[in-house]
């Protein structure tokens, strides 16, 4: 298996999911006019990734997997995916998986502090959050 990466677009955030760190970020914008089109191809490299890693027994704890989330805008489209993805992360958990997520915003906006707040609750998994100053 390998790693994903997506090269950002003015409509769609950059990918890295680095599977020799199990550092996964998402960042930049996302609003893609097809947003089933774009997040079914992160869903369905992360099911590889339970099939080829977490399958093999390697759910001993010993594995942690970061998501960072540093989105600058996130439109109502791509909030549905990213919830069905916090509940496939919630799944990894529930696996046996340490599971960090952090959600970077800009400091003072609170409409993506808030959204960031909203997907934690939704999936009841706790978020760090960070404020960045620019």
């Amino acid at each position: 298996m390998e790693s994903l990466t997506i090269e950002p677009t003015e409509f769609t955030p950059e990918v890295q999911f680095d599977i020799s760190s199990n550092i996964f970020e998402i960042s930049g914008v996302s609003m893609p006019e097809n947003a089933s089109g774009f997040y079914m191809q992160l869903l369905s490299w992360l099911k590889e990734y339970e099939v080829n890693f977490l399958d093999e027994g390697k759910t001993t704890g010993l594995i942690l997997i970061k998501l960072n989330f540093k989105l600058s805008y996130c439109n109502s489209a791509s909030s549905k995916y990213l919830l069905t993805m916090m509940e496939r992360l919630r799944e990894f958990k529930d696996l046996g998986l340490n599971i960090e997520i952090n959600w970077y915003y800009d400091a003072g906006d609170d409409m993506m502090l808030d959204d960031g707040k909203d997907l934690s609750d939704s999936v009841n998994i706790p978020f760090n959050y960070h404020a960045v100053i620019k």
